[in-house]
């Protein structure tokens, strides 16, 4: 899904409204959140209730808040889900070059799904305590999609020795992305290049 296609879907009332929940979410609360839209048969779409982390234990006593987003792409048998068309996850703010980029993880995430679910479309979002406006990146393989390149996050952390170096390994792996912001009459296309809706 590209193009106007994927413009139409983000700007669905239904996934307007829980991607601002979600901002209002990470910024009060300072942890990820995450949803998901799913294909559905009649050709709709179905958006799911907003994904927040667990507590779970942690080594020293102190309960940390884990973000579980297989809740969202996996069905009741435990196997990945088919009809995945959006799955979009927050970053909190932090001030440094990497807060609004893939992690390692996201990519490892991106190639589980896109086995299930090939062609869907992934997003972070983002909302700054600074700049109040809400940012979603989109990504989605291209043509020279290669998910043998997406490996473990050691073998991929070597890529990330600087941001530019580590969006060139984005980029050659076959992934293209887009920056959407939300303004009162729905999203802005804000960067073109690469893009998805180019």
């Amino acid at each position: 899904m590209r193009g106007e296609a994927l413009l139409d879907l983000i700007n669905r009332p239904d996934i307007t409204r829980i991607a601002r929940r979600l901002g209002r979410y990470t910024i009060e609360s300072g942890n990820e959140g995450g949803f998901a839209a799913y294909r559905h048969s009649d050709n709709g779409i179905i958006v799911s209730e907003l994904l927040q982390p667990q507590c779970a234990p942690a080594n020293r006593g102190n309960p940390v808040e884990t973000l579980n987003m297989d809740a969202l792409l996996t069905d009741s048998t435990g196997q990945g889900r088919s009809d995945v068309s959006l799955v979009v996850h927050s970053h909190p703010e932090v001030h440094n070059a990497y807060s609004f980029i893939q992690s390692a993880g996201d990519l490892l995430l991106y190639k589980h799904v896109e086995e299930g679910s090939p062609g869907h479309v992934a997003g972070i979002l983002q909302q700054g305590f600074e700049n109040p406006d809400l940012r979603l990146k989109l990504y989605q393989a291209n043509e020279a999609y290669d998910p043998s390149g997406i490996t473990t996050t050691a073998e991929m952390m070597k890529y990330a020795t600087n941001i530019q170096s580590w969006r060139e390994f984005i980029e050659h792996v076959g992934i293209s992305t887009s920056i959407v912001t939300f303004n009162n009459t729905g999203w802005d296309i804000h960067e073109r290049s690469n893009s998805l809706f180019a």
